[in-house]
């Protein structure tokens, strides 16, 4: 009875952890594509004064 009570603390645990972790690799990755699109934006920007 104990065990079945540990093992189901231990399954809500991992879920939990299981979702911070994707939160948390959604969030880099939203934030790591916005500064990817904002050093294009430079970039192109960069390239248009000198190929008109």
């Amino acid at each position: 009875r104990s065990w079945l009570c540990r093992g189901r603390l231990l399954r809500n645990l991992l879920v939990s952890i299981g979702a911070l972790l994707a939160v948390a690799v959604l969030f880099l990755a939203s934030l790591g594509f916005a500064v990817m699109m904002e050093h294009v934006r430079q970039a192109s920007r960069y390239l248009m004064q000198y190929f008109p």
